[in-house]
């Protein structure tokens, strides 16, 4: 097994590529996951 040192260590952080590229996509993801989120509380 190889691991690759650049992925984080848990698997709950976001993917690089919605922290690289904001926008309206990203913020429509953001607010999914934070209303999903809050459906859980």
């Amino acid at each position: 097994m190889s691991f690759d040192n650049s992925l984080p260590e848990t698997e709950e952080s976001l993917p690089p590529s919605l922290l690289a590229e904001p926008g309206p996509a990203h913020l429509a993801e953001l607010n999914n996951l934070t209303k999903r989120f809050a459906d859980q509380q």
